[in-house]
């Protein structure tokens, strides 16, 4: 649904990688698009499109959590509204909930 104003609920980084030090070196690239979907997922940015766009992506957001003096990472926060306990079948059910969805996944 494009344009519709979905809540994103950010799941757990579990990747395990210090993504300011993969930026600093300049070494997003060399990351595959799951590990970088990891990042996005866990501050609830889009997951779609090419690897540079997820790239991009990431390189905004870091840059944008400096500028405000933010946390990077799996512990960055930055507003998220943050359930680890639900499993991802419970996440997607939630997601149909808040935005009515009718249509299977």
């Amino acid at each position: 649904m494009a344009g519709s104003n979905i809540e994103r609920v950010a799941v757990p980084d579990d990747s395990g990688v210090n993504w300011e030090e993969v930026y600093d070196d300049d070494e997003l690239i060399k990351k595959t698009i799951p590990i970088l979907k990891k990042y996005l997922a866990a501050n609830c940015l889009l997951l779609g499109g090419l690897k540079k766009d997820l790239i991009s992506r990431i390189e905004e957001d870091i840059i944008r959590k400096r500028k405000n003096g933010e946390k990077i990472g799996v512990d960055g926060g930055g507003g998220l509204k943050e359930e680890p306990d639900l499993e991802l079948s419970q996440v997607e059910k939630k997601m149909k909930i808040e935005t009515g969805e009718k249509r299977g996944w």
